[in-house]
């Protein structure tokens, strides 16, 4: 996997190209923030996903929740809004780690834009609580799991760089 790296940071970077109107064209010119990209998507995939079966089927049965990354349709709806056509389905790609990892990277680079905060707090309260999480009280106690999930990760190096 960690020989798979280099070829993710040229598709993020020309991802970020793709989705932002101006920018950086690669993922070198934007350091720091790719970093804090990896770090709290590969958070979010711990704190989000579901150990068990019965998990798996509550989340879908309570929010139509979906993979590793519990997407729901409303996030996959925006992720299409946003790169102006119909790239991802529900049903098919929130189930795929690939492409809710790609999900994760177009709502968050966008939100980030929109919004001018690139921390990893607004990211993961943005991701949890909408365009708008990031000033939401319900997603502080979101923002504190993913916070130590962060700390366990970069205690055992296993996130992405």
């Amino acid at each position: 996997m960690e020989t798979f790296f280099p070829f993710l940071r040229t598709a993020v970077a020309g991802l970020l190209a793709s989705i932002l109107s101006s920018g950086p064209a690669n993922a070198a010119d934007l350091g720091g923030e790719v970093a804090t990209l990896y770090a709290v998507r590969d958070a979010v995939r711990e704190v989000e996903r579901p150990r068990t079966i019965a998990e798996a089927e509550g989340a879908y049965a309570r929010e139509k929740a979906l993979g590793p990354y519990q997407i729901r349709p409303c996030k996959v709806a925006e992720c299409n809004r946003i790169l102006g056509e119909e790239e991802f389905d529900h049903a098919t790609d929130a189930r795929l780690e690939a492409h809710s990892r790609r999900m994760f990277m177009v709502y968050s680079v966008y939100w980030c834009r929109q919004t001018g905060d690139w921390s990893a707090e607004g990211i993961a309260r943005r991701w949890n609580s909408g365009p708008e999480g990031h000033n939401k009280k319900c997603s502080v106690g979101y923002w504190k799991k993913v916070k130590k999930e962060m700390a366990c990760q970069a205690r055992t190096k296993r996130s992405a760089p």
